[in-house]
């Protein structure tokens, strides 16, 4: 336990790697929730061209984040991701609370990009809503279920030294698709309280944010701990 509260001096890795999550997550915010800002902008109803274009451009851009700065650092660009891996023994805590300000403001400054480049009059700016008829409760459990599948593919992958480590930025972005053809129209799908932060604050959208918080950081704890305790766990013997 005093090992994961360790906090060590600041390396100059450690602030490269924060510029890499810094600039990943500010891509996936400026992308991902920019194309669900442009695509209202034509049509305010949620068709089915408009949830792939979403989910298309938050899953590409995962991907192409992961392959170019996945080796700088894990290019986590999601605080759920990020805690998960302190808490099973991943990163440091020096290295993890670089990660999450990193986040954040990538976060902030990818809406940031949206609000000055994007030609909008007002609106949620991407801001991650309940769907009609979505309870809180039944919110936070979509965020749970579908950030576990996320964690748990990122954890099986690029965090896994014996698993497909060449594919995982594909695998890691086609799962961000297949959870948003899923999630968009049940909670506006967030996945990342980072890829929600920015967008409630330039809309000042905080109905239920929460749980945008809560969802996704309980769902990757739970992916962590299960893939690490127990799909993986000590070498057994056959």
């Amino acid at each position: 336990m005093k090992e994961i509260f360790s906090i060590k001096r600041l390396t100059a890795a450690d602030l490269r790697a924060g510029g890499a999550e810094l600039i990943g997550t500010m891509l996936l915010v400026f992308i991902g929730a920019g194309a669900i800002v442009t695509t209202r902008s034509i049509n305010p109803d949620l068709t089915l061209a408009k949830l792939l274009v979403i989910g298309l451009a938050f899953g590409i851009t995962v991907t192409i984040v992961v392959a170019g700065l996945g080796s700088i650092s894990g290019a986590h660009i999601n605080p759920a991701v990020t805690i998960a891996a302190w808490v099973t023994k991943k990163i440091g805590l020096t290295r993890g609370l670089v990660y999450l300000v990193a986040q954040v403001a990538g976060g902030i400054i990818g809406t940031l990009l949206i609000v000055i480049l994007v030609p909008v009059d007002g609106g949620d700016l991407g801001a991650t809503t309940l769907g009609q008829g979505m309870g809180v409760g039944g919110g936070y459990l979509v965020e749970v279920i579908l950030t576990f599948t996320l964690v748990l593919v990122i954890f099986g992958t690029a965090m896994n030294r014996g698993g497909p480590l060449p594919v995982a930025p594909l695998v890691i972005g086609l799962t961000i698709t297949a959870d948003h053809l899923v999630g968009l129209p049940l909670t506006g799908i967030s996945l990342n309280p980072a890829r929600s932060l920015g967008p409630a604050i330039f809309s000042s959208e905080w109905t239920h944010h929460w749980i945008y918080w809560a969802g996704p950081i309980t769902g990757g704890l739970i992916a962590a701990v299960l893939y690490e305790k127990l799909l993986v766990g000590p070498p057994t013997e056959e």
